[in-house]
């Protein structure tokens, strides 16, 4: 007890301290949650056996820009996720814009179809066409391309 009388200020202090370390570790977890862990959390499991390599892309790409109705081609994968962004001329129909995207998907395999999402987004060159932009969706699990609904159409 002698102890205690003697040393109060200190114990005081001390005791003060690992109050607000508590509360700080628990304002840390409560702002700051996921600080360890991944992005993607476990979403991207398989991914190490299904890549896609960048001839691919490049293959995605160059198949594109030789079509007339293209200016620019690009591709981009994020998780599982590929994003194509394709840039059309002006006067592109929607309807030929459209016909872009079944060829796009072409030189990826199967199992990277059955993987990967696709996300084909296609622009005009000006902004005068009120058609574009058109976005277009392949889940994994699906076959399909799926549509945003058509604006007013060329």
């Amino acid at each position: 007890m002698k102890f205690i009388h003697k040393n109060k200020a200190t114990l005081i202090v001390i005791i003060i301290f690992i109050i607000f370390v508590i509360l700080g570790a628990g304002v840390y977890n409560l702002l700051v949650p996921n600080s360890g862990k991944a992005i993607y959390g476990n979403r991207l499991e398989g991914k190490e056996k299904v890549k896609i390599s960048s001839e691919t892309y490049t293959a995605v790409t160059d198949r594109l820009k030789k079509e007339p109705a293209v200016l620019s081609a690009t591709t981009d994968e994020r998780g599982r996720l590929v994003n194509i962004l394709i840039t059309v001329k002006g006067d592109t129909a929607s309807a030929v814009a459209k016909a872009l995207v079944t060829g796009a998907l072409e030189p990826f395999s199967n199992e990277a179809k059955a993987y990967f999402d696709f996300q084909i987004i296609i622009s005009a060159s000006d902004d005068k066409n009120k058609s574009y932009p058109i976005f277009a969706y392949k889940h994994h699990t699906s076959n399909d391309i799926v549509w945003t609904k058509d604006r007013m159409s060329k």
